[in-house]
């Protein structure tokens, strides 16, 4: 905890435990030295997890998709014990403080498996539950009111966004796109259409002129760079904060400006490049260093939307 490696919560389940305690030879491990205290200048360097390949072998807990919400409950009272084993070997004077991380992560846990629905609404709170257990053990005190608060928000925004979707499901048409008419189609409009001496053009069924090009390809559907709804960017519902499958969104619309709505490594909230994150792309000198070249759907260093590497979330989409 004192060098912040948060092992994933995922790695807590009972046969990973016990693979760890018998095969630790099977795993990836480094030896590392811990930082240097008043009490002991010179540390012995320690086994550590090689996080970078045990994650490709075990996975990260990153989204609720690691866990089922019975499987959390497993790991979580497994963290609780391996947390209260810790604590026994800390110094009298930690144990006595009130950070201790086991009392604390215990009153973590019991709040989410006591909060209501607790199954339900697992995949909605869980991200915060994981920003919220790595505060524990940075040495944050438990504090039920914020906890509380945060998650009926959570839920709020999660019921909002339901409403929205419900709403924009009765307005967006389920056909499939405009097909463009055929050479036979168009040579008998023109045929019927009435000329004039001043315009060899037929008139549209807007009263303009007809273009001269006819699009080759079926009209591409609109598809949101925050909620991968089907509709622009500046159409986004207010409140709107979840994808079609009840996950929460990435990137939140303020103001006309594109936010990552879930915390990253920077001192302060970080701005999303729209232009990046459509198939044009985005032409250097647009914008300074501060507004983000990642993916308004999940953060990862590709664009939202693609023709050659668009995010999962957009194809799942579509």
């Amino acid at each position: 905890m004192a060098s912040q490696l948060y092992v994933p919560l995922n790695w807590f389940t009972d046969d990973k435990l016990e693979m760890m305690l018998h095969r630790l030879h099977e795993l990836e491990t480094k030896q590392l030295r811990p930082e240097s205290t008043p009490d002991n200048l010179n540390p012995e360097k320690i086994t550590t997890f090689d996080m970078t390949k045990m994650v490709k072998l075990w996975g990260s807990d990153e989204d609720s998709s690691c866990l089922t919400p019975l499987m959390w409950q497993e790991t979580a009272q497994n963290m609780e014990n391996a947390l209260v084993v810790l604590s026994e070997s800390a110094l009298v004077s930690q144990k006595e403080s009130r950070h201790n991380y086991a009392a604390q992560f215990r009153l973590h846990r019991s709040f989410f498996v006591r909060h209501g629905h607790f199954e339900e609404n697992y995949p909605h709170w869980y991200v915060f539950e994981r920003t919220a257990r790595h505060n524990i053990l940075k040495g944050y005190l438990f504090d039920r009111e914020y906890y509380a608060k945060k998650v009926d928000t959570i839920l709020e925004a999660k019921k909002q966004g339901e409403v929205t979707l419900a709403a924009l499901r009765t307005l967006t048409p389920h056909t499939s796109p405009v097909k463009c008419s055929s050479d036979t189609d168009l040579r008998s409009a023109n045929a019927k259409a009435p000329r004039t001496p001043g315009n060899d053009s037929p008139s549209s069924f807007r009263g303009g002129e007809t273009s001269s090009s006819f699009p080759s390809s079926p009209a591409r559907a609109a598809t949101c760079v925050a909620c991968a709804g089907p509709h622009r960017l500046r159409d986004h519902p207010g409140g709107a904060t979840m994808f079609i499958d009840g996950k929460p969104c990435f990137s939140i619309l303020r103001d006309g400006v594109l936010w990552a709505a879930q915390t990253l490594n920077t001192p302060s909230p970080q701005r999303i490049c729209v232009p990046y994150n459509l198939t044009a792309g985005c032409s250097s000198g647009r914008h300074d260093a501060s507004v983000a070249h990642i993916c308004s759907f999940c953060g990862k260093n590709h664009p939202a939307i693609s023709s050659s590497s668009s995010c999962p979330r957009h194809a799942a989409a579509n």
